[in-house]
């Protein structure tokens, strides 16, 4: 089930290549530093690809959130159900969250190659703006409020995962991600673009490493 979850993992953090990685240097535009001079070079087929991208991949994200529940559940039930919860939420909500990102996008480009410079920025801010609830609390409760108890749990020796499992967690790569895009933006780009997916990746491969050593044991 797990490698099933960190195939379309990978997927999306392919989508998130599509949608976020853009020509350097690129200055912020607008107030809220949602959009950049550099997504002017993204073009209409790679925006569409990313969004479908999502909406095809996304949803097999719970077999692997699936696959850690039944681990948790074994020294943490009440842990796992929470667990379980909030990260089934993030699943219905991120093609949402990825679909405004994308839609901003494509307005943005658009207006701006009609000519419509400040509508452009009025529209795209609009936009986010009206999403910013569901925004963030798609990433509190998906991200880090139930990926950070899961690292301490992890280093306090509370589940199953030993220590070093707390790496391989999306939360870990988006610390790692967002110190790299603000200390070298433009040189370190390819790294850091993706970089939550890219965690979940390494999060859903070590769910299916632990399964199936257990698996073995059990033989």
């Amino acid at each position: 089930m797990a490698i099933a979850a960190a195939v379309a993992a990978f997927s999306v953090m392919v989508a998130d290549y599509l949608l976020e990685y853009m020509a350097m240097p690129s200055l912020p535009v607008g107030s809220f530093g949602i959009l950049e001079t550099g997504m002017l070079g993204i073009s209409f087929a790679r925006l569409s690809a990313s969004v479908n991208i999502c909406g095809f991949a996304i949803p097999f994200y719970l077999l692997g959130f699936y696959a850690i529940y039944r681990e948790l559940s074994l020294t943490k039930p009440g842990f796992a159900k929470a667990y379980l919860a909030m990260t089934g939420f993030g699943i219905m909500t991120a093609s949402l969250i990825h679909g405004v990102i994308v839609y901003i996008a494509i307005t943005y480009n658009q207006l701006m190659d009609a000519g419509q410079a400040e509508l452009a920025i009025s529209v795209a801010e609009s936009l986010y703006s009206s999403s910013l609830l569901i925004f963030w609390a798609h990433y509190f409760l998906t991200w880090i409020i139930p990926q950070v108890m899961l690292i301490v749990l992890i280093l306090r020796k509370k589940t199953v995962y030993g220590r070093a499992a707390a790496l391989f967690n999306p939360f870990t790569f988006l610390i790692i991600g967002s110190a790299m895009k603000l200390a070298f933006p433009e040189l370190l780009q390819p790294l850091y673009v993706g970089s939550i997916n890219r965690g979940n990746v390494a999060l859903f491969l070590m769910a299916a490493w632990y399964a199936k050593h257990k698996e073995i044991s059990l033989k």
